[in-house]
């Protein structure tokens, strides 16, 4: 019996053990499953089936960059299937007539583009697998069921007609990225639109001397229909190399009438960065971040980043801002003028890896003006941790320690509170609040604190009643009053329940959302909890945003709940327990 004791209080605790660490697991998996979609891009996201990992980025010196169909789309391109009209024996014979046709019909396509040339030959025969791929599932459904009755010949005819121009372009954008240099859309201070027929702009030029071994040419070409500079290059072959590219703006206003300047530009999915350099004749001007992480795959690779010379404001706006170039001389001396640089630069595995994991994060901050939110929010919890703990724990200690008339009775009364929804009291006291003239203020938000809340006093006084009262006659022996032992002897004590309520009082202040919603109409007040729902309405579907966005926002919070873990799980278990 002995022996069976002695197994039976040795399994006890490796059970509980096993229970809490599964329970621990199960409640962090929502966590988990939230870091992971904030490092991933959205071709990682919008896919079947399911990427539950973020893929790490390879970074590649050789641009232009042909990809493999499963890398383009892995449900659409996974395979070369036959048609349901066509019998699998006619198809082994009828499949290396269709590859071979389409590759045909794409060849002019491809070689009107200079791509063939700058590949290698084991880039060139991938190229063509994963062109034909796309090419066949693009075309199959739009040749008539009647046509496949036909001979082997006529079919591969009828496929190859059905591959038009726009299809062909369209499958070479999804097959072949390369990096290539556009034209800008300028905004001035009068929110007046400046298209690139209303400015005079000199063709993309390689800076003398910046190429070296890694440019491999330059070329004219058009991407989703639009005229590109297009650029090939190898840093393998002189990894110093910076090519650097410069066009000058002529514009009908004066540069310093500019707000945003929106450069059109096509990454190859390469993972290098791209400097830009901004020159005006009040100097030079670099964005806050370099540019240059690929575009998401299956989307358009075509991207315009706004670079602002003007801080957002108060709107949601995805702006990179500008800042003067420490050490740089900027050359232009026309008012009218604007040169922009672009120079490439190869990037470490590691700088990629990192770049890619936290590009939500940039994305984030850059769109929402995060910062000044999080110093509302701080600024309120300061404000309301401070005053929640004083005047709680001192009205706690008034229905604790001291005896009067209606103690007992008023502190039901205070009980009672808790049970009133908020929602029955949230008119009144708006209505209280606009005739105080706090509308569209702070003070709304902080100023309840400094009247205690019903179940933090509670909380505290359960706490105070566990302390002996013999330390509060030797207090009052040596002449303190009541609110020095309320000082000196009673908030030291109770500083696990304290910190309990600052805990609460902290979660419930960063988390409030209702209370923004009601009293703040102003977008330079708003607190982090409203800011992340306006961003969630103008940015929603971006979800690796919202989830970067997100953790944020809950970062705080458990930071808080795991340094004072230990004094959270002492402070609930002593309350209640009298001495």
């Amino acid at each position: 019996m002995s022996g069976r004791r002695l197994r039976g209080k040795s399994v006890k605790p490796v059970a509980h053990w096993l229970v809490l660490s599964g329970l621990g697991v199960l409640f962090s998996l929502p966590f988990v499953w939230l870091i992971l979609t904030s490092a991933k891009r959205v071709d990682e996201i919008a896919v079947y089936p399911p990427k539950w990992l973020p893929g790490v980025p390879v970074v590649r010196w050789r641009s232009p960059l042909v990809l493999p169909p499963e890398h383009i789309s892995p449900y659409k391109y996974a395979r070369f299937e036959p048609p349901e009209t066509v019998r699998v024996d006619n198809w082994e014979a009828l499949h290396p007539l269709i590859e071979e046709a389409l590759w045909n019909r794409a060849q002019p396509a491809v070689a009107a583009r200079e791509i063939a040339s700058q590949l290698s030959v084991s880039e060139g025969d991938a190229l063509r697998r994963s062109l034909v791929l796309v090419l066949w599932n693009e075309v199959q459904q739009r040749i008539p069921d009647d046509a496949w009755a036909a001979s082997e010949a006529e079919i591969a005819a009828a496929v190859a007609r059905a591959a038009s121009d726009e299809i062909i372009d369209f499958s070479l954008a999804l097959c072949v990225k390369r990096f290539a240099l556009g034209d800008f859309r300028i905004t001035t201070l009068d929110a007046e639109m400046l298209l690139p027929e209303e400015m005079e702009r000199s063709p993309w030029e390689i800076v003398p001397g910046t190429g070296g071994g890694a440019l491999l040419g330059m070329g004219e070409g058009a991407i989703q229909g639009v005229s590109f500079t297009t650029v090939a290059y190898d840093f393998g072959a002189d990894p110093p190399a910076r090519p650097t590219f410069v066009t000058t703006l002529r514009l009908p206003v004066p540069s310093s009438q500019v707000r945003t300047i929106a450069p059109t530009y096509s990454m190859d999915g390469s993972y290098n960065l791209v400097r830009v350099l901004v020159e005006t004749e009040r100097g030079a001007f670099r964005p806050v971040w370099d540019l240059g992480l690929p575009v998401p795959i299956g989307r358009t690779d075509v991207v315009q980043p706004r670079l602002s010379f003007v801080p957002r404001g108060d709107q949601f706006q995805d702006i990179i801002l500008l800042q003067k170039a420490e050490g740089v001389a900027s050359a232009v001396t026309d008012p009218n003028e604007i040169r922009i640089t672009f120079t490439l630069r190869p990037q470490s595995q590691w700088t990629a890896v990192w770049g890619k994991f936290t590009e939500n994060y940039r994305r984030a901050v850059r769109f929402v003006p995060f910062l000044r939110y999080t110093y509302t929010s701080t600024l309120l919890v300061v404000l309301n941790v401070t005053f929640a703990v004083l005047s709680s724990s001192l009205v706690a200690f008034g229905f604790s320690r001291l005896r009067w008339f209606g103690r007992d009775v008023l502190f039901l009364a205070v009980l009672g509170t808790m049970m009133i929804p908020a929602q029955v009291t949230m008119v009144p006291n708006f209505v209280i609040m606009k005739y105080l003239g706090w509308y569209n203020t702070l003070k709304p938000l902080w100023v309840g604190s400094l009247f205690g809340s019903a179940f933090h006093i509670f909380l505290l006084r359960q706490f105070l009643l566990g302390i002996p009262t013999d330390l509060e006659d030797s207090a009052k022996i040596d002449g303190c009053g009541w609110l020095r032992i309320w000082r000196e002897i009673m908030l030291p004590l109770t500083k696990p329940a304290l910190i309990v309520v600052g805990i609460f009082t902290f979660m419930g202040t960063w988390n409030n959302f209702m209370g923004p919603l009601i009293f703040i109409n102003s977008e330079e007040r708003v607190p982090l909890a409203l800011g992340l729902f306006q961003f969630q309405l103008v940015r929603g579907g971006e979800f690796g945003e919202m989830m970067a966005a997100s953790l944020i926002m809950i970062a705080p919070v458990i930071t808080v709940f795991f340094l004072a873990q230990k004094y959270f799980i002492r402070g609930v278990t002593l309350t209640g327990m009298k001495g």
